[in-house]
């Protein structure tokens, strides 16, 4: 019950980073220029890429190593530590020129060390300490920002920066039960046949990773250089309003990433993959239904400015239903080391996403930056699920995608939809008397204090 909870204390505190991240979206979309906002979010799409490359995996591929492996740790915090040192010297070869562009390398190994901390609170089930993390970065650059005066590009640069270095070490200050496994495991020691073991599924997480940045950030990257600056604007608008569905997956693959690499039976790993399935698309279903068929009223009041962007939000919103399945199966194989399982379908669906942005963008802009998204989104849950054997149980989420279409087109009627698709859900067999039930019990215990382990 103990691990379940701290889903929940994840879920609820996801819900504020993602206010904290929505909050921010607003202040800068209404602070700056949209050709500033654009330029900036362009040249975080360049961090968060360099960040995923000098991570090496992290978070998910150090999981079942926190789990099962330990003694295999400090080779492995050596190997980040050179890596990060090389990026860093490069870094500031490159960019010492300019000062907030520094600061941004500077920052880079400081947003590394968050992901050891991650998979640290990931493999002990305190899933609500790694959310804290997050919480805490989406939130600090709102002071920030409000601090610096000047409106331009290096103030959201710095902003950002700050935030990088201040929150890994506030949770090494903090944290005691982190500080000693820090001491624990930097040790002057580098196995070569560790590294040997390490490298392929650290490399194929990352792998991953980049696929899924591809859908954000390195289409942010892309679209800024086919296209204007207010269209990286208006898609980075778009595109967070539409990963507010992803609380739900996200939520359920941080308790599904440490049980899976904890249990040794399969029937007992896969019972917990197929609920897990079933809710995550259910939730983020009738969440994406209700939003679009609200996003009219939303964006009048909080994104004046940004007029129009509702059918790109809609096709999104779609796509991202597919993630909401392949995402947890993607999980399952990385709790259980066999992620290559995964790296033929997740490539096909990547250069597919970057063949259709180079294809689409300058013909279509914004339409063909969201339809490239969502084709795949598409191509991920289809070839994913064929490889692991489960298209045939999981078919459904095809059609029942186009809820979020109707929707759309019903406007502020669309919402009556969800008094169709909870029966429905609930006779296809992907919600369930006892998922109920389960959340009943967790956020009972969660409000009387009463959880036990």
């Amino acid at each position: 019950m103990r691990a379940k909870l701290n889903v929940v204390y994840y879920f609820l505190l996801n819900v504020l980073s993602k206010f904290g991240t929505y909050l921010l979206l607003l202040l800068l979309a209404n602070r700056f220029s949209p050709e500033s906002f654009g330029e900036a979010r362009f040249v975080l799409s360049l961090f968060f890429v360099a960040g995923v490359l000098a991570g090496l995996g992290l978070p998910e591929a150090l999981v079942p190593y926190f789990v099962n492996y330990r003694f295999k740790l400090p080779t492995l915090a050596n190997l980040y530590l050179l890596i990060n040192l090389v990026f860093l010297a490069l870094g500031l070869i490159f960019f010492s020129g300019t000062p907030w562009k520094a600061a941004l390398v500077i920052s880079l190994p400081f947003y590394v060390f968050m992901g050891f901390a991650k998979a640290y609170y990931q493999s002990r089930h305190r899933h609500h300490h790694y959310q804290l993390i997050n919480s805490a970065t989406s939130l600090l650059p709102i002071l920030f920002v409000l601090l610096l005066p000047a409106r331009t590009v290096s103030s959201i640069i710095y902003a950002y920066a700050a935030t990088f270095i201040i929150v890994p070490a506030a949770t090494v200050l903090l944290s005691r039960t982190f500080r000693d496994e820090c001491q624990k495991t930097l040790k002057v020691k580098l196995y070569l046949d560790e590294l040997a073991e390490y490298l392929p599924g650290a490399a194929t997480v990352s792998f991953f990773t980049i696929s899924f940045l591809v859908l954000g950030w390195i289409d942010t990257f892309i679209l800024g250089i086919f296209s204007s600056f207010d269209s990286v604007a208006k898609y980075n608008i778009a595109g967070p309003i539409a990963n507010v569905v992803t609380l739900i997956p996200l939520s359920i693959a941080m308790f599904l990433l440490t049980r899976t690499a904890e249990l040794k039976e399969e029937r007992y790993a896969q019972g917990i993959l197929h609920r897990g399935l079933r809710l995550s698309f259910s939730l983020s279903l009738l969440l994406a239904v209700a939003g679009i068929s609200l996003m009219p009223l939303l964006l009048r009041l909080f994104f004046p400015t940004y007029p129009g962007i509702e059918p790109f939000v809609m096709i999104l919103f779609s796509g991202i239903l597919f993630y909401s399945v392949y995402y947890l199966l993607y999980t399952h194989l990385v709790g259980k080391l066999e992620q290559g399982t995964a790296l033929m379908p997740m490539a096909v669906a990547l250069l597919a996403n970057i063949a259709l942005d180079l294809l689409l963008i300058p013909r279509f802009d914004l339409l063909g930056i969201t339809l490239a998204t969502f084709i795949a989104h598409l191509l991920a849950f289809v070839l994913l699920s064929l490889r692991m054997g489960l298209l045939s149980r999981y078919w459904h989420v095809l059609p029942l995608s186009l809820f979020v279409l109707i929707s759309y087109f019903l406007g502020y009627f669309g919402v009556l939809l969800l008094v169709l698709l909870i029966p429905l859900l609930t006779l296809l067999g992907y919600l369930k008397r006892q998922d109920l039930a389960l959340a009943a019990d967790l956020f009972k215990a969660f409000f009387q204090g009463k959880a036990r382990l």
